[in-house]
This record gives structure tokens, C-alpha cells and sequence, in this order.
């Protein structure tokens, strides 16, 4: 049997929906991972895979970032000591970018380039057309594109794929991008040391001005109209009128100004405007979260919230839309509440119920459920049983 013909056995032995973790795992050998980032902003997405990398070094592997110079991913793995290399991912197929990653990566003797967004999978695509071996990651739950560029790309740029949620997966499926069988779904997972109940949020709620028995609703995530923020402050009238010692966080930076913008004249129409505050990105969010007594998502498009998970871990309430991959986890009145996308009445309503009842027992669910399932080591070496199943060995 030659290597190829190994490689798609090997495949064949991962039905759909198995464990990564069911992959053989012939060698314990640490590994050589690329990780290309195109993105321009920081998010969820970025910061699992700083966290990632900072795992795998941590566990005897290397590992790089190669992300478009003076981006906030590329500042933020620079205040962590992470190794960062500038590549110039301008449009899809942009020749110097191409030439940069070939060059690294077989000066660096890299396994496995991984690759996470549009821009940088197109470089990922020729890196595996000359040779190399790439894993595409797909973090994002909205339709992906899917014309003739995409679409090749998709089926010619990449041996595996990792989807963060079923969802994902059924996408990516469903549109023809690629087979079940080579489409993995490793959910993200937390440290379940740092977002951890003992936390202390006093001094996050000292700088802002919230009183220490007000009711904080926290909404974390990048601020774009995907995310859904200008839901939550339509709902923030109807709130107060039935608690009227809510606050409301609202945390990450935005994508584009304009939404920023838009954001901002949404909080100016209601009344109860200075209840509302916008804090920007914060790294450290796990004090922002533990300064909270709810945690709000409010997205009309989400793979598996990162921010509904951090919420379980650090035992707060989680009222999130029933969208994505998010009733995955929030299962409604038993880990959570679920409300229908884009409804702020309704998601008023749920969050109203949540803070005026006991609902500790769901919260306390909504805890095991994140140590059993939500485990960063877990999540790791699942990927790396992916990693090493796109090597063949």
C-alpha cells in the first residue's frame, strides 16, 4: 500500500461524527505547526488560536504565527512572547505572501500548516499543492462563499478540515466544500483554571461605576451586526422597567467604525442610555465576566459561543439566540435560556425571568457541563490527532 493509498484508509476508519481522538496515533513526535491568520481584528476566533499556541509550546511543540504585519492578533501574540512572523496576505492569491510562507515553512521543516481564514487559506491552497500538509479550520458559522474560487480552494486547499461546532460542519457539507469524513469538529475549549468561579470582578465594577448590588448583563464579542449588540440595547428599557438596578457591558471593539457608529445611535435613543457602557476590547475578559450576574449573546450567526462557555465555567446566568451551534451547549432552562434571533422583546423577557428566579440549579448544570466537555487539554489533543492523521502517521 503506498502512502497515499494509506492516508485515505487511514481516513476511512474516521467515520462522520467520530472522535478526532479516535485517530491513530502512531507517534508521539513533537510537531511543526504554521498557523496563518489574515485577519485584521481580534476576536474570539484569534485568541483561541493564541491560546493554542501557547499550549502547544508549552507541551514540547513549535509552532508560528504568520499574520499580516501590524494587526491587533500579531500585537496581542507579541505581549505573550509568541513567535510571529509578518506575511503580507493582501487579496487571495498575493505572490509575495505565497513566496513568504513556502520560504518559512521549508526553512522551518513545518508538519502542518494550519490554516484559519479566507485570505490565508488561498496561500494555505498552493502550500498544499507544492507538497506541504494543511488543515483548514473554519471558526465562523455564517454561509461561506462559495463561487468557483472559494469553492476551489475549499476542495483543493486543504487535507482536513476542523469545524468548531456541528453546525459548521453541516455547512460546509451541505454547500459541497468538502466530505463529511474529512470535516472534524473540535469545539473550542477553556482554561478552566483561569475562567474559574473564584475569580474576583470587583475591581472591574470599582472602575465603571456599577454598584456593587446592581445587576450586571455582560455582552462580550466583537462589534459587528452579526453579533447583534443593538438587540440587547433595544431591550435595555424594558429591563430596567422590571429591575431597575441593571447595568449593561458591552465588550469588544468593533470590526469597522461605521458599526461602532451605528452602535452608539442605537444607545442614544433609548432612555436609559447612561446604563449602558462600552468598554472596548479587554484581554483579560474573565474579570469582566466574573464582575457579571448574566451573560447576554446575542448573535444572529455563531458557531459555539466562546462567551456561553466562559459564562458555565464561571457560574453566571447565559441567555443567548437559538441560533448556530449555540444550542449545542445552551440547552433552554437546563444550562440556559434560549430566546429567538433578533427578538429584543423577547430576549427582555428571558433575561428579566433569569435575574427575578432561582435559578441556581441550571447554573449549576450549565458548570458540569463545562467540566465535563469544555476542556482545553481535551480540545488540543484532538487536534492534534488531526494534525497528525493530515501527515499520514
Amino acid at each position: 500500500m503506498n502512502h497515499a493509498q494509506s492516508f485515505h484508509s487511514r481516513l476511512s476508519n474516521l467515520t462522520a461524527g467520530e472522535d478526532a481522538t479516535k485517530a491513530s496515533n502512531n507517534s508521539q513526535e513533537p510537531l511543526r505547526i504554521a498557523h496563518l491568520e489574515s485577519s485584521r481584528n481580534i476576536g474570539g476566533q484569534e485568541l483561541r488560536i493564541l491560546a493554542q499556541m501557547e499550549w502547544l509550546i508549552s507541551h514540547g511543540h513549535s509552532t508560528w504565527l504568520l499574520a499580516h504585519p501590524n494587526t491587533p492578533i500579531q500585537e496581542a501574540a507579541f505581549k505573550r512572547g509568541l513567535p510571529v512572523i509578518a506575511i503580507p496576505f493582501r487579496g487571495s492569491l498575493h505572490p509575495k505572501a505565497i513566496f513568504s510562507v513556502l520560504k518559512f515553512a521549508r526553512k522551518n521543516r513545518v508538519n502542518v500548516i494550519d490554516s484559519h481564514s479566507t485570505r490565508d487559506a488561498a496561500v494555505a491552497m498552493v502550500a498544499k499543492l507544492m507538497g506541504m500538509r494543511v488543515i483548514r479550520s473554519q471558526h465562523i458559522g455564517r454561509k461561506i462563499k462559495d463561487d468557483i474560487l472559494h469553492k476551489t480552494m475549499w476542495r483543493l486547499g486543504n487535507h482536513l478540515v476542523i469545524a468548531t461546532s456541528e453546525s459548521i460542519k453541516r455547512q460546509v457539507v451541505k454547500q459541497g466544500l468538502a466530505t463529511s469524513n474529512s470535516v472534524y469538529v473540535i469545539p473550542p475549549g477553556i482554561r478552566m483554571d483561569r475562567f474559574s468561579p473564584k475569580v474576583n470582578g470587583h475591581h472591574v465594577r470599582k472602575e465603571y461605576g456599577i454598584p456593587e448590588d446592581g445587576r450586571l448583563i455582560t455582552l462580550i464579542g466583537m462589534i459587528r451586526r452579526d453579533k447583534g449588540q443593538r438587540f440587547l440595547v433595544r431591550a435595555v428599557d424594558h429591563i430596567i422597567a422590571a429591575i431597575p438596578d441593571a447595568f449593561f457591558m458591552i465588550v469588544g471593539s468593533a470590526t469597522h467604525p461605521e458599526y461602532l457608529d451605528d452602535l452608539k445611535a442605537e444607545i442614544s435613543r433609548i432612555k436609559n442610555k447612561d446604563r449602558v457602557i462600552l468598554t472596548g476590547f479587554q484581554e483579560n475578559v474573565e474579570h469582566f465576566i466574573a464582575a457579571s450576574n448574566l451573560i447576554a449573546i446575542t448573535s444572529l450567526m455563531e458557531a459555539r459561543s466562546l462567551a456561553a462557555m466562559q459564562g458555565f465555567a464561571m457560574k453566571k446566568i447565559v441567555v443567548a439566540s437559538d441560533v448556530g451551534g449555540i444550542p449545542e451547549i445552551v440547552h433552554h432552562e437546563k444550562t440556559g435560556f434560549l430566546y429567538p434571533p433578533g427578538n429584543s422583546e423577547k430576549l427582555a423577557d428571558q433575561i428579566i425571568f433569569a435575574l427575578s428566579n432561582d435559578v441556581s440549579d441550571i447554573v449549576e448544570n450549565a458548570y458540569r457541563l463545562a467540566e465535563k466537555e469544555f476542556s482545553f487539554d481535551a480540545m488540543m489533543e484532538k487536534t492534534l490527532s488531526v494534525y497528525r492523521l493530515a501527515m499520514g502517521i
